[in-house]
């Protein structure tokens, strides 16, 4: 399977967030859209970063006190593993484990977001193919 085809099955559209806004927004955002990872966009079409539960946990512990002052482009992550949708979905896994990430951006040909895929996604849609 190809990872549009998966997108347009498992993959809800990503939630975005700009990097100047306050940090504590994003983590409301997470939290009240269930959601372990923002892509950040300061245009809304290409990915700038990436702000996840464990950046926001570093965070915590390395700036204890002083989260509250910090905007989303403090913490994010810059540097991606990206895939496109055309890449092929069970590459996803082992780029995952050997980048120790969780989740992998969607670009498509001009660079601009077209999903995000998380790891339980992929380890869901896994187990779901291997029980039938």
């Amino acid at each position: 399977m190809i990872v549009s085809e998966f997108l347009s099955v498992r993959g809800t559209p990503p939630i975005k967030e700009k990097s100047s806004e306050p940090l504590h927004d994003a983590v409301l955002l997470m939290k009240t859209q269930e959601v372990s990872a923002v892509l950040v966009s300061d245009d809304g079409k290409s990915l700038d970063g990436i702000i996840t539960e464990r950046d926001v946990v570093k965070c915590l512990c390395d700036e204890a006190g002083h989260s509250s002052d910090m905007n989303v482009e403090d913490i994010m992550t810059r540097k991606l593993i990206t895939c496109s949708p055309g890449d092929d979905v069970s590459d996803l896994l082992p780029l995952m484990h050997n980048n120790h990430i969780r989740h992998i951006p969607v670009l498509d040909r001009k660079g601009h977001i077209a999903g995000l895929i998380g790891l339980g996604e992929l380890v869901h849609d896994d187990w779901h193919r291997a029980a039938l």
